[in-house]
């Protein structure tokens, strides 16, 4: 039985912890970030039926790269980059790295966390939706700096890669909402759900879910990029000389760095 059954904005979380804290509470500061496409946008759908495919890797392994996950962007994705043609292809092979201030990443009290670039409404969406997602999003930005303010509009209209842990991840404005079932310590049943805003047309909320498939779905090329990983890394942790060895966790330990706003 589910102790603890919430909703954020419309979406269900369910706890078996009756001891543990409110979801709101359990978010922390990701629900400051969440909120402007969550909420104040008119509120967010999900397109299914789900696609679904089983993966042999552990859970937490795509989890946690939802949080981080512009580090291997460049490298994995390099291939679906150059032919998805979307506002981040510069960045295949790491040929041009992002320029300095480009986004920021947040992590909160109880694991949930993310990344933020700036201005990325149309996320990994190919070449012939750009300018139709790009000029959707700024109107409605345009709104909300008046409802929200210039700071929280411009997250509403950048891209939110997420984690709301332990097991569902978001890709906000490439229309990605993901959830990962255990089966067992290697082996983990993907569902993928299309991510739409409410007040789309029709007919965009159709093409959009259509191009979440292409990207991340059961074929998807990003999602046969990320499966590879998802795997390898996986099979290769319970390797002889990976147990031997420790694991490196404190990149940027010790930098933090708070801005006035964000």
């Amino acid at each position: 039985e589910v102790a603890r059954v919430e909703s954020f904005h419309g979406f269900i979380y369910g706890c078996f912890d009756q001891e543990a804290p409110s979801l709101m509470d359990y978010l922390g500061d990701a629900a400051w970030y969440l909120e402007p496409i969550f909420k104040h946008s008119g509120g967010l759908e999900l397109v299914g039926p789900p696609g679904k495919v089983v993966i042999k890797a552990n859970w937490k392994a795509p989890a946690e790269n939802f949080v981080g996950d512009a580090y291997h962007v460049g490298w994995t994705h390099a291939s679906s980059l150059r032919t998805g043609e979307s506002i981040f292809s510069s960045l295949a092979g790491n040929a041009v790295l992002p320029p300095e201030g480009a986004g920021l990443q947040m992590t909160s009290k109880y694991g949930s966390g993310m990344g933020v670039l700036w201005d990325g409404y149309s996320g990994v969406h190919s070449a012939h939706l750009v300018p139709e997602l790009m000029a959707f999003g700024g109107a409605k930005q345009e709104r909300l700096n008046k409802e929200i303010g210039d700071v929280r509009a411009r997250i509403y209209r950048s891209h939110l890669n997420c984690t709301v842990f332990p097991n569902n991840s978001v890709l906000t404005c490439s229309g990605v909402f993901k959830v990962w079932n255990p089966i067992d310590a290697n082996t983990t049943e993907v569902w993928t759900y299309a991510i739409v805003e409410k007040d789309m047309p029709e007919d965009l909320k159709r093409r959009l879910a259509d191009a979440v498939q292409r990207t991340f779905g059961p074929a998807g090329f990003w999602e046969s990029d990320d499966n590879d990983n998802m795997e390898t890394a996986s099979q290769n942790g319970k390797k002889y000389q990976s147990r031997d060895s420790d694991l490196i966790s404190n990149l940027g330990f010790g930098k933090d760095v708070y801005g006035d706003a964000v």
